[in-house]
């Protein structure tokens, strides 16, 4: 029994470290620092030379809007090009970038992943940035100057854009909170030291640093930031550089995707613990640890040990009895929540948790993919719902 207690309090506690006492560790840090949280404004003259990188298959359903997106962005024309990479598209994407004059089409008919798609294009990339977007992702319009801005400092190679979930509803789904917490914590990272991390819908790295990565990578986005990293460069972050998706309401097409992310962080995550980082500092780290590690490794078993050791403990304390039940009825919510549906203050009550627990559902799975050697390289789109708004400033 008092293995199970031990068993109990310590997967408590690194759950609680992991969400809640990292975020405010570090942000009482920052506090202590007293940095500006304003972004750097170039002068007009000084913008840096970009291109913008999509790679897009089978996305004919959102093409034409992100590219009219895309050539509406707020950026010098003569410092800009945008380039697409459709390979392996069998739906007409091809054909809906070749009527965009301005846009540079890459194609060819065998598909090997994104991944491989964008390592395939990078040598001919001759511009000081290369800003990377995924096809359904629409952009603030200002964006590209604020990557640009946040990355004005020799010493930062990568740029995290900011990216935002909107619910086709009233009520803000769990994946749109999520972003939001997300965000909060890059940008405290950002300002402690570095950003451990960008999301694919939006970065920006310079041309130079770019190194291959592994084609088996999943989290590309993740594993490019961190060869960066290695060269002695920091992950910015620009807050109001923005990428906009429709939430994902159906559970299985969620659940899916949250599988798919879920693998790749657990990827990653193993791989630091095979492969020594160069010029990663203690503090970098330790953020790296706390952020990725203990989340895609520690966490989702914390999860499943706090409720298999309280169930042996139930007829030891009534603290642990009620505990044991307050679960119960968390997960018989949860379980409701996600197949039949909810409305109203129940469904507002339950879309954190649901999230949360659909997620760590996801990281065991993602993990058990990758022992069995099935973790998916290649990744079908998800549908999702296009705002007419997308990509306006606010």
């Amino acid at each position: 029994m008092v293995f199970l207690q031990y068993l109990l309090w310590i997967s408590i506690f690194l759950i609680g470290y992991t969400y809640l006492g990292y975020p405010v560790i570090l942000a009482l840090l920052v506090k202590m620092r007293e940095k500006s949280t304003s972004v750097l404004k170039l002068p007009r003259g000084e913008w840096p030379t970009v291109t913008l990188l999509i790679a897009a298959y089978n996305e004919e359903q959102c093409l034409s809007a992100k590219l009219e997106n895309s050539l509406a962005l707020q950026y010098p024309l003569d410092k800009l090009e945008i380039w697409v990479v459709t390979d392996g598209s069998t739906d007409g994407s091809p054909e809906i970038v070749k009527q965009f004059e301005k846009i540079k089409l890459f194609h060819q008919p065998q598909r090997r992943g994104k991944l491989h798609a964008i390592q395939r294009v990078i040598p001919e990339v001759e511009t000081e940035w290369v800003v990377f977007s995924d096809a359904n992702a629409m952009l603030a319009l200002d964006s590209l100057q604020r990557l640009m801005s946040a990355g004005y400092d020799q010493n930062i190679g990568v740029v995290a854009g900011e990216k935002r979930v909107y619910s086709g509803s009233n009520v803000e789904g769990g994946e749109t909170l999520y972003w939001r917490y997300e965000s909060w914590i890059k940008e405290w990272e950002g300002h402690f030291y570095s950003v451990t991390g960008t999301a694919g819908e939006l970065y920006a790295v310079r041309t130079a640093l770019f190194t291959p990565v592994a084609e088996d990578s999943i989290s590309d986005d993740l594993e490019i930031g961190w060869a960066a990293m290695e060269q002695g460069y920091k992950i910015a972050y620009a807050p109001g550089a923005s990428s906009f998706e429709q939430e994902i309401t159906d559970v299985g097409l969620a659940f899916k995707r949250r599988v798919r992310v879920a693998t790749g962080s657990v990827q990653s995550a193993w791989r630091l613990m095979g492969k020594k980082k160069r010029n990663w500092t203690p503090a970098f780290w330790w953020e790296v640890i706390s952020h990725r590690w203990l989340r895609a490794l520690v966490a989702p078993y914390c999860l499943l040990f706090i409720f298999l050791s309280n169930c042996g403990l139930i007829f030891i304390h009534p603290l642990y009895a009620w505990s044991f039940f307050i679960q119960v009825l968390l997960y018989l919510g949860v379980y409701v929540h996600w197949h039949f549906g909810t409305s109203g203050f129940v469904s507002r009550l339950l879309i954190w948790p649901s999230f949360f627990v659909l997620a760590h559902l996801a990281m065991i799975k993602g993990a058990w993919l990758l022992i069995r050697g099935r973790g998916a390289v290649i990744w079908d789109p998800v549908p999702r719902i296009t705002r007419n708004d997308e990509g306006k400033n606010k």
